[in-house]
């Protein structure tokens, strides 16, 4: 597929002791998606549902060059990575 640009977007994802919050931006830092939830000790499907409410809304996520940053205090990294 060449000639063809992915949209770049970087996540930022904390996972705490109460909430997940998740912000996306652009390579020009303008916020694509936000969300705040508390999780209610119910961690690992609250950050998936956060995750897929994000790409259901923005498609076009799912074929953008993605990097992220994830600040957790209770989920592991190949949870979240298998949502």
């Amino acid at each position: 597929m060449e000639g063809i640009t992915k949209m770049k977007i970087h996540m930022g994802l904390d996972v705490g002791s109460t909430t997940v919050k998740l912000v996306i931006i652009n390579e020009n830092y303008e916020i694509l998606f936000q969300e705040y939830t508390r999780h209610r000790s119910d961690i690992e499907e609250t950050t998936k549902n956060v995750l897929k409410q994000a790409y259901d809304s923005h498609p076009e996520f799912k074929n953008s060059d993605c990097t992220i940053t994830v600040s957790y205090t209770h989920l592991t990294l190949p949870t979240i990575c298998s949502v």
